[in-house]
């Protein structure tokens, strides 16, 4: 089962998922260090990295008069493009658009439970729907590249994998990908075993393919994410 940071602790809380047998998994130790000892999931109990991404803001060059590195602050491009009206989005995910309202004022903890500081990244993202009917979906790694949107908040491996769905004859070099050399959401999904599974040893076999090197290197050439 492939899960994300924010839906581990429900899971095990819930009892959806297994502990699992790291005899099984000696490529575990492929591994940056991090996260082979994650915070979200202490000595790799219940999960095994996947892979690793950021988000940032996915674009179509040859569409806007100013890219976002072109602004002091690249963030206030959403704000900043009533001329795309109907052409930018943000992702459907209950962390990822509160993140970039909170990077935008370099509110850093993107984890923070400051009420003050949640509810007005609440009031700058609700700006969004009068300023350019903002679209939400997780559609920029198709979108994008078919100018349905102009603008888009993206994950980087979705940007990779981009080119890939450009008309025909369309150059990749209109596509652009923006995220900031430091302070970057940064993220990474996770495997795990779920409780009911009929085959767990097959399952744990699989996860120790994943974490191998030279089969990580191909996961990455065609699905875009660092494993």
């Amino acid at each position: 089962w492939w899960s994300t940071v924010d839906w581990v602790s429900r899971a095990v809380a819930g009892k959806l998922v297994q502990p699992l047998n790291h005899s099984y998994l000696p490529n575990l130790k492929n591994v940056w260090p991090t996260l082979q000892d994650p915070y979200y999931d202490p000595h790799s109990r219940y999960t095994v990295p996947y892979t690793v991404y950021t988000t940032g803001i996915g674009y179509r060059a040859d569409k806007l008069k100013k890219p976002p590195a072109d602004y002091a602050n690249p963030y206030d491009i959403f704000w900043d493009s009533h001329q795309y009206a109907g052409k930018v989005a943000v992702l459907d995910d209950q962390r990822e658009a509160l993140a970039m309202a909170l990077l935008r004022r370099h509110i850093y903890d993107v984890n923070t439970e400051d009420d003050n500081l949640i509810n007005r990244a609440e009031e700058d993202l609700a700006q969004l729907t009068s300023i350019v009917n903002v679209k939400v979906n997780v559609n920029d790694y198709t979108d994008i590249p078919s100018g349905a949107t102009f603008i888009s908040q993206a994950w980087s491996g979705d940007m990779a994998g981009a080119p890939n769905y450009l008309p025909k004859g369309v150059k990749p070099s209109v596509l652009g990908y923006w995220r900031p050399d430091e302070h970057a959401a940064t993220q990474n999904d996770m495997i795990t075993v779920l409780r009911g599974a009929k085959h767990p040893v097959l399952a744990h076999a699989f996860m120790n393919f994943i974490l191998d090197n030279e089969n990580g290197l191909q996961n990455f050439t065609w699905n875009g994410y660092i494993p």
